[in-house]
This record gives C-alpha cells, structure tokens and sequence, in this order.
C-alpha cells in the first residue's frame, strides 16, 4: 500500500523518488556533453523550460499565492538555485565526477547542523550514527577521485552549500508565508529566468546542438529538474529540513553510474605507456588524452599522431603534429575528444 502523501511516510517517498530523479542529472548533462552541449546552455534551458512548467502546474492545481513577502523570499531563493545549477553542470564538465559529487554530498550534514541551529531540530545519537553510516556509504559507493582540481572543490561545495540554504530557507518559506510547495519552485524558478534572459546580449544559449544533445539536455531537465523538484519540497514539508538532507544521501547511486555511460569512452592506442579504453569524466583533449595514457614511449612518432573519429557510419582522420603544440604553432589540433574517438600514436 503507498502511504498517503500528506503524512510522513509519503515524505519519506517523496524525497527518495526526487533523490532518485536528481541522481540522474550528471548521467545526462555528461550525454548531452558528448554530443556538443555546453554548461551555459544547460543552465539556460534549465531554469527556462521547468519555470513555465511549474507556474502552469500551480495555476492548474489552483494553488493560493502569497503575498508580496512571500513572493519575494521566493524569487529569492532563485539565487541559490543558480548556485547549484552552476556548481554541478560546470563542475561534471571541468572535474571529475567524483570529486564534485563528494564534496557536494557535504550537504546532508550541512542541512542537519543547520535544522538543528536554526529550527532546533534534535540530532539524536541514532540520527547522527545514521548521518555517519549515509556519509560512509557516499564515499564508498563514489569512490575517492582520481584527481583533484581547484574549480572541482570550489564549484563541488558551492553547489552543496547552496543546496543546503535552499532546503533551510525552504522550510521556513513554507511554514511562516503559507506557500505551497509547487508555487515556491515556481517562484525559484522564475527569478533566474529573468536574470538569464538579461545576459543574452552577453552571453547567449547555444540553440544550435544537434538532435542528440536536444534530447539528453531535455532528459536533463525534465527528469532531473522539472519532476523532482516539487516532489522534494514537498517532501521538505512533511519530514522536515534534517531527514530531506538525510535521506538525499540515495543521490550518488545514481549519479556515479555516470563513469559508466558507454558514449563517454575514448581510445589511446599505440606507443603510448598505457594503452587502452579510458573513461572521458570530464570531456579531455588530445594532449589530456596521451596524459591518461600515462605519456608516449621514446619510440614514439609525436609528429604523426592522428585522431580517428566516426562521423555518421564514416571515418575520417584529424593529424596531430606534438611538436607544433609544445611551439605553440598551431593549438587548434588539440581538439576536444568525442566519443569513440580513437587517437593513434605510430
């Protein structure tokens, strides 16, 4: 028997299904990355497709709005919700996923520390044994990273930290102006909108991707944006700020099944000191590429390296001339690998 969604239990379901949904974000965002997207067209599309979506949902459903005070905390949280959009769709292309998955998953214990200051939520020993034993599963299901990087800790907290004021800020929205989970997205939603739309002369969306990264950035934002997000606000309502955080731990199981996406591989074979397959996470160049592949050998032909792409069930063959890279000569041959991209070292 599903549990009714107005007690515990259903924000207990509530939460975990937009765990679940969230997960998914960094599985599509690498896709749509592999077919050409890029960050910024994410954000925009993001934020621009889920707030009509969500403002029509309220209307349909009839949902009182707040007044003028609610209405502004609301679109006032918009800010943190960019926070986070920037902080993990930036962070999946310039970092591992790891390690921005570790350091954003700070926020269940964020969240609990904040509820417990600011609502005097109670952190009881067997909340907080479970909080260790969430946090443990996290670092053990992620992994520790490979590498590390600035702008992976840097954009990895950002979006834990702003995840985590989003929660806490919602839950007093909610309770003290009478809001309604849906109208809060809605509203959460809307003001990046308008702050997007006022950069355009500035920069722009790339509306120009092909049909495959259409298709993985509108998974992106139907499936780990539009749909989870007004299921765990309103899980927030029901359980309470500490729990939502606790139970957000479900997250990283789905979102470290991105190493895995077979449209993320790429090839280095040849006189290289480790040849094989390799896992792009971000997406790397051709210098990164030979990198992996732990350098070249002293036999090793730098200057007739080549780059073997299939394009539409062809083949074609990019040179890569080492020597005119490290001079500076000519940069543009260290393109972006895509996947099943084979680089050749002779």
């Amino acid at each position: 028997m599903i549990p009714p969604m107005g007690s515990a239990r259903g924000g207990f379901v509530l939460v975990l299904l937009a765990s679940t949904c969230f997960g998914t974000l960094g599985i599509f965002s690498s896709l749509a990355y592999d077919e050409g997207a890029d960050p910024w067209t994410l954000l925009f599309l993001r934020f621009a497709i889920t707030s009509p979506l969500l403002v029509l949902l309220a209307l349909a459903l009839r949902e009182p709005w707040p007044g003028r005070r609610g209405v502004v905390l609301g679109l006032l949280l918009g800010i943190l919700q960019i926070g986070v959009g920037v902080g993990l769709l930036e962070g999946f292309e310039r970092a591992p996923v790891a390690l921005v998955t570790l350091l954003y998953f700070a926020y269940p214990l964020i969240t609990s520390v904040g509820a417990a200051l600011v609502y005097r939520e109670r952190i009881s020993p067997q909340r907080g044994v479970i909080l260790a034993v969430a946090l443990t599963g996290v670092v053990l299901v992620v992994g520790l990273p490979d590498s590390a990087n600035v702008a992976g800790v840097i954009l990895g907290l950002l979006a834990g930290l702003c995840v985590s004021g989003l929660i806490l800020s919602s839950q007093y929205v909610m309770a003290k102006e009478s809001v309604s989970p849906v109208v809060l997205c809605a509203l959460m939603f809307s003001s990046p909108v308008l702050v997007l739309l006022l950069l355009l002369p500035w920069r722009a969306p790339n509306f120009g991707m092909s049909g495959p990264a259409w298709g993985w950035a509108l998974c992106g934002v139907l499936i780990a944006a539009t749909i989870p997000i007004g299921c765990f606000y309103a899980g927030v309502r029901r359980v309470g700020a500490a729990v939502a955080g606790l139970l957000s731990t479900a997250e990283p199981v789905v979102t470290v099944s991105v190493p895995q996406v077979d449209g993320n591989r790429i090839y280095v074979i040849g006189q290289v000191n480790k040849p094989g397959m390799f896992v792009m996470n971000p997406r790397v160049n051709v210098v990164q590429a030979l990198s992996l592949a732990a350098g070249t050998t002293p036999f090793a032909k730098l200057d007739d390296i080549i780059v073997i792409r299939s394009t539409g069930g062809t083949q074609k063959a990019m040179p890569f001339r080492y020597s005119q890279i490290t001079s500076g000569k000519d940069l543009s041959q260290n393109v972006m690998l895509e996947s099943g991209d084979v680089v050749l070292v002779p």
